[in-house]
């Protein structure tokens, strides 16, 4: 179980770093530039909740042989905490880091991150589920 729990942990990680750069990029290029400088503050935002609902996917062997209701249950419960911490703490801790504390609007982080994460609880929720489906690949493969 350790060691599922490490795969889901690094697993974490990949699916941070890829999708902050792929979100950073995407976003920057609609906004008309291109510039890497929005990646790492979402990185850092998207790290820690990446990391700890796979990494507990993992421990729990990636829901194997679990119903399949107990695996959405855990996907709708993640994927809403994973934006709840990605629009409130996470987004104050990166800002914070990245200019300085007197610079970040912790009201407003802590007024419309809760409303992020229920505008996107649907897209989370699923995006949870593919995830702890490509772990239960990983762990497969790596227990024959």
């Amino acid at each position: 179980m350790t060691r599922s729990s490490l795969c889901g942990a690094f697993l974490g990680i990949a699916v941070a770093g890829i999708l902050s750069f792929i979100v950073s990029v995407l976003g920057n290029l609609l906004a008309g530039g291109l510039s890497f400088g929005g990646w790492w503050w979402f990185f850092l935002t998207m790290a820690i909740p990446a990391c700890v609902s796979l990494g507990l996917a993992g421990y729990y062997q990636a829901f194997m042989g679990r119903s399949r209701l107990k695996l959405w249950f855990y996907c709708i419960i993640s994927g809403f905490l994973n934006v709840l911490f990605m629009g409130t703490i996470g987004a104050i801790a990166a800002s914070s880091l990245m200019y300085g504390y007197e610079g970040v609007n912790v009201s407003g982080y802590l007024e419309w991150g809760p409303v992020y994460a229920v505008l996107f609880w649907p897209v989370s929720t699923f995006v949870m589920f593919v995830f702890i489906l490509i772990l239960r690949e990983i762990i497969r493969s790596a227990n024959p």
